[in-house]
């Protein structure tokens, strides 16, 4: 009873604090969108420059990179119809067109692109 007691007496109600939720910051990781799975990368379509237009079509594990990339190609409208790779901060990582202009097909460039890694 004295530590209830003495604990009763050593908190006041000015010395507690309301937490606002919104001071919280929850780090939530986007899902594959194939399997559902942690993602590693999102995947997007982009338009020949990369820098002015990406639009982010999903989030895919590692190993479903390649699935991404022959859904996405075909998929796009006006000038956006390039598939990209970035990583989950949103950087651009990869660029089908650059595979393009090497002669190389959009999933044989994302393989080159990891054995530069």
């Amino acid at each position: 009873m004295q530590i209830a007691s003495k604990t009763k007496h050593e908190l006041t109600p000015h010395d507690q604090t309301i937490i606002d939720l919104s001071d919280f910051q929850i780090r939530t990781f986007p899902k594959c969108s194939f399997s559902g799975a942690k993602a590693d990368y999102y995947i997007g379509l982009s338009n020949k420059n990369g820098n002015e237009s990406i639009r982010i079509m999903g989030a895919v594990t590692e190993v479903l990179v390649e699935t991404g990339i022959n859904k996405l190609l075909g998929q796009g409208w006006d000038d956006i119809t390039w598939p990209v790779v970035l990583d989950l901060k949103k950087e651009l990582l990869y660029h089908s067109y650059h595979a393009y202009q090497n002669g190389n097909s959009a999933i044989i460039g994302w393989q080159e692109f990891l054995s530069q890694e």
